[in-house]
């Protein structure tokens, strides 16, 4: 009986296995070594009266010894939560899992793009709060805040909070066809993840909620950073030619904050202004790429903790944009670091970052005078004129 494998990586590793196996030396080599190989393999079966058990058996094994990554482990811990009875539930789930896995990831060092979001995005999101327990993740941290805290519901059913994308309706269902249906008035809201009613901070359900909740924000983080469809929001096409221009390779560890501050705000502004947002971000954490030729991997939990506030917080409790952005337009007033700039235009980590600066917003880098303090005035180069005349470029 041939195998079959849903995963394209799968495949691609098979493919790449068979090819060097067939290269003549390993071919020889494992000729001669086939009998005692195969001699010596045992596989072991194992049958349970019920899936739930077979669930349970999966957990307690991957918790000994070398473990399964964490969200390996939540992938399983959520699908033994679905009920049985839901069968084409679970199955959809578990395809649209993997799906993400393969997506496009945006961090190199990530094994896939499952971890990124929990990582990166969604664990960060829910506990970088306050300032003084910050700390990094790790899978004993994500398990601890995805698993036993996930609220129990019916297998198909989850229970919706007010937000910026939900007015209306107090639950959600997924229908046969895994479409999504908003309950009170039955809205209708096709299958675009993306477009799904929650808010990164709110409880997350056990099962089926914990897959769309996963689902929610792998999409939304495509659709910021890599997906090509977004014709109709000229506030996502700016940021992204920012940050593909200016931010993205200005530090890693800054890159994550960057990008994460980016998700919580669309998350609850949509893209309202969200230039002008990106912009003033930048000038808070460029000054840090500017201050600093090193930046190591606590820099972000650093400017979190001795800030006035936790720009995570003031993001997330706004209301309205204008608290987020004059909350950052009141810090820009306290940063020396562009007015004492002296680095050369595209000389060094600084110089490269300058530079691209003074591309963007359109500054002669020609002239040998600029190349000290041209960024003195970079706060009045954010104007509403210069954000217009953006935007009016993506239409």
């Amino acid at each position: 009986m041939g195998l079959s494998y849903n995963s394209p990586l799968s495949v691609t590793q098979i493919h790449l296995a068979k090819k060097i196996f067939n290269k003549e030396k390993y071919f020889t080599e494992l000729e001669s070594k086939k009998q005692i190989l195969f001699d010596n393999i045992h596989f072991t079966v194992i049958t349970t009266n019920s899936e739930d058990l077979a669930f349970t058996f999966f957990d307690t094994q991957n918790n000994r010894g070398v473990r399964l990554g964490a969200t390996d482990l939540l992938k399983a811990y959520h699908l033994r939560a679905i009920n049985n009875d839901h069968k084409a539930l679970q199955i959809d789930c578990a395809q649209k899992w993997e799906e993400i896995q393969n997506s496009k990831k945006i961090f190199p060092k990530s094994s896939d793009f499952v971890a990124e979001v929990f990582e990166k995005f969604i664990w960060r999101s829910r506990s970088w709060k306050g300032q003084n327990t910050l700390d990094r993740e790790n899978d004993d941290a994500l398990l601890e805040s995805f698993q036993k805290p996930t609220l129990k519901t019916e297998s198909n059913s989850i229970p919706l909070y007010a937000n910026i994308n939900n007015q209306l309706a107090n639950s959600l269902t997924v229908d046969e066809n895994s479409h999504y249906r908003l309950k009170m008035n039955d809205i209708f809201l096709s299958d675009n993840s993306s477009n799904l009613p929650f808010t990164l901070r709110q409880p997350i359900s056990k099962g089926l909620g914990f897959f769309l909740f996963t689902q929610k924000y792998a999409s939304l983080i495509q659709k910021l950073i890599h997906d090509e469809l977004i014709a109709s929001e000229y506030g996502i096409k700016a940021f992204r030619d920012f940050y593909k221009d200016v931010f993205q390779y200005i530090s890693i560890y800054l890159k994550e904050l960057f990008l994460l501050c980016i998700l919580v705000y669309y998350d609850k502004h949509g893209s309202t202004r969200l230039l002008e947002f990106t912009l003033w971000l930048d000038y808070l954490l460029g000054a840090i790429r500017l201050e600093k030729h090193y930046i190591f991997y606590q820099a972000p939990l650093k400017f979190l903790k001795e800030s006035p506030q936790n720009l995570l917080d003031v993001i997330s409790t706004s209301f309205i944009p204008d608290e987020a952005i004059d909350y950052m337009k009141l810090e820009a007033l306290k940063i020396d670091a562009y007015k004492n700039e002296k680095f050369v235009i595209g000389k060094g980590v600084q110089g490269r970052y300058k530079k691209q600066l003074l591309l963007y917003f359109s500054k002669d880098i020609s002239d040998e005078k600029s190349e000290s303090n041209a960024l003195k005035d970079k706060k009045e180069w954010i104007t509403s004129h210069f954000i217009e005349e953006k935007l009016k470029c993506q239409m």
